[in-house]
């Protein structure tokens, strides 16, 4: 399926293993494997130029955003409904949005081909990532990388981006696999960059209401020029009573 120029939405899904995906020119939205509990497996998209989103789902992807400022979610719909594949950015400032579930799932990690380091480089946003620990394993949004929660691994030319569950307390760390970045070097990846807020934030929410365990791009929705995050605390309390809920726009 080719888009074209202009801005153009396709979808894959059940029974579309080994399709292809091209959005051409244009600020495309590429979405696979949504609609019910079927994943799309083994599609190839080249996102082409322009501000494109593509949200996977499914294993065994190849993913080229092209040039522009892209943005990859790496779940679908749904926190459950996880994606991997190998990915390359292409120019641009790209953003790689990541979530606990291909570990939890036992799926391969994603790969980057290309992750550009350093300021004005592609960014991995850890929201989604980070409410998952929080709400499910008891992070308390310290640093996660220097209490025992994450860290960057090198292996031969690569960096793995690790997750361990059980926290800092356990006497016999897990540390999974979320990430590599291919021909990264470990020490290229600034961690005091990512703490201050550029190629990633943190979002405090209140203690037990669920913040971040449900996601999704919400567009430029207060005209700044950039996009905006719409947040699910679903177990939130607000004044229309208990555990009803709040969304909010960041």
């Amino acid at each position: 399926v080719r888009g074209g120029a202009g801005n153009d939405a396709l979808t894959a899904w059940y029974g579309t293993g080994g399709a292809s995906l091209d959005g051409g020119e244009g600020a495309d939205r590429i979405v696979l494997g949504t609609w019910g509990s079927y994943p799309g497996d083994r599609i190839t998209v080249t996102a082409g130029d322009g501000n494109d989103q593509v949200t996977l789902r499914g294993t065994g992807h190849l993913v080229d955003l092209g040039a522009g400022d892209d943005v990859l979610e790496t779940w679908s719909m749904q926190v459950g409904w996880v994606g991997t594949g190998t990915i390359t950015t292409g120019l641009g400032a790209d953003t790689v949005r990541l979530t606990l579930e291909s570990v939890i799932q036992g799926m391969a990690a994603p790969v980057i081909t290309d992750f550009t380091t350093g300021r004005g480089g592609d960014r991995l946003d850890l929201t989604q990532v980070l409410g998952q620990l929080s709400q499910q394993h008891g992070y308390d949004y310290s640093n996660p990388f220097t209490n025992g929660w994450l860290r960057l691994q090198q292996e031969g030319a690569d960096t793995l981006l690790q997750v361990n569950r059980l926290g800092p307390s356990a006497s016999s760390p897990n540390w999974q696999t979320m990430l590599v970045l291919r021909g990264v070097t470990a020490g290229a990846v600034d961690l005091g960059d990512v703490s201050a807020g550029v190629g990633g934030f943190v979002i405090d929410g209140q203690a037990g209401d669920g913040t971040g365990l449900a996601v999704s791009a919400a567009g430029d929705v207060n005209g700044d020029g950039f996009a905006d995050l719409l947040l699910g605390a679903r177990s939130a309390t607000p004044a229309a009573g208990t555990n009803a809920g709040r969304s909010y726009v960041v």
